[in-house]
């Protein structure tokens, strides 16, 4: 499954490119502080807000990558844009951030190796050339009881 837990000294890199408030990059950074997360928010409040919430959290990361110091989870936040990263991660979600088929297309570029994680509501799960689905889970969103479905894809 994604995200799995970090086996040796190298850390996951995960991208969640239109953050916002945090959802889900912040929470997963969180839960799972063997990972190396970037929270990606183009909008310069957004961005400033989250990293005082990181740092009063006492999560934030200088540079990422960094370990984290005994067990404590990191975060940096980048204040761009998805399209503007030139750099690959292991693991790319986004959370209503662009279309589907666009997040796809661009997680792929992200995570050229990794995984592209994309969230569905009513819609078909799209495609992509060169990778295809290999995990699709049904939640319900809390607050609203909404079902939602969450496809893992993979490069062929």
């Amino acid at each position: 499954g994604a995200v799995a837990p970090s086996s040796g000294a190298v850390r996951q890199q995960v991208v969640d490119v239109g953050t916002g408030a945090g959802a889900p990059g912040l929470p997963l950074a969180l839960l799972r502080p063997d990972l190396a997360v970037k929270l990606v928010e183009p909008k310069q409040k957004r961005a400033a807000l989250l990293r005082m919430t990181l740092g009063r959290l006492g999560c934030q990361s200088p540079r990422a990558g960094d370990a984290a110091a005994d067990g404590a989870a990191t975060a940096q936040v980048l204040q761009t844009r998805g399209e503007a990263l030139d750099e690959s991660f292991d693991v790319a979600l986004s959370r209503a951030t662009l279309s589907p088929p666009a997040w796809l297309e661009l997680g792929a570029r992200l995570a050229p190796a990794g995984e592209v994680w994309v969230l569905l509501a009513r819609e078909p799960a799209p495609a992509r050339d060169g990778w295809c689905k290999v995990e699709e889970r049904r939640y319900r969103w809390p607050l609203t009881e909404v079902e939602r479905r969450a496809a893992c894809y993979r490069p062929r």
